[in-house]
C-alpha cells in the first residue's frame, strides 16, 4: 500500500488494520523516496522493517528491542558494510549516512506498508483516505 502522506507507524497501523488485514512491513521515509535516486543519480532502494516481532532465531527483530530501535541499530551497523549491503539489496546506492541523519532529525515515519489478508478486506482499503494506491505483489491462499 502506498500512502497519501507520510505518517507515524502507529497511525499507519491503526488506519490499515481493517477486518482481517494485517500490516506486515513498514516502508520508511528517509528523504530519498520521492526522487528514487541518490545525489549522484544512482537508484536508491527502499528500506523498512517488520511491523511485528519476528520469532525466528536468526532475526534481529525479536523481543530484545522495539523494531524501530532495532531498525536504527541495523542501519548503523550496515553503514560499515554499505557496499556489500547495496549489492545484496540489489540497490545501486543506500546512502546510509544521509538516511540515518534524516531519520535522527525527523523520526521514523512511513510512506507505505506491506499488508496481507483476504481479498475483500484488502479491496476495502481502496476507500481508505490514507491509501493512495494498492499494488499486488504476491498472491497466496490466505490463512
Amino acid at each position: 500500500m502506498s500512502l497519501n502522506r507520510v505518517t507515524g507507524t502507529d497511525e499507519t497501523l491503526k488506519a490499515l488494520q481493517s477486518g482481517s488485514v494485517e500490516v506486515v512491513w513498514y516502508a520508511v521515509d528517509t528523504g530519498f523516496e520521492q526522487r528514487g535516486v541518490d545525489s549522484g543519480g544512482r537508484v536508491i532502494g527502499p528500506i523498512g522493517y517488520p511491523a511485528h516481532e519476528d520469532w525466528d532465531a536468526w532475526s534481529p527483530f525479536n523481543d530484545t528491542k522495539e523494531n524501530a530501535e532495532q531498525f536504527m541499530d541495523t542501519l548503523v551497523f550496515l553503514k560499515n558494510y554499505e557496499k556489500m549491503a547495496a549489492l545484496f539489496s540489489r540497490s545501486q546506492s543506500l546512502e546510509l549516512d544521509k538516511r540515518i541523519r534524516y531519520l535522527k532529525d525527523n523520526g521514523i515515519k512511513t510512506y507505505g506498508a506491506v499488508v496481507t489478508g483476504p481479498v475483500k478486506d484488502l479491496a476495502a482499503l481502496r476507500n481508505n483516505a490514507l491509501v493512495r494506491g494498492i499494488k499486488v505483489g504476491e498472491v497466496r491462499l490466505w490463512n
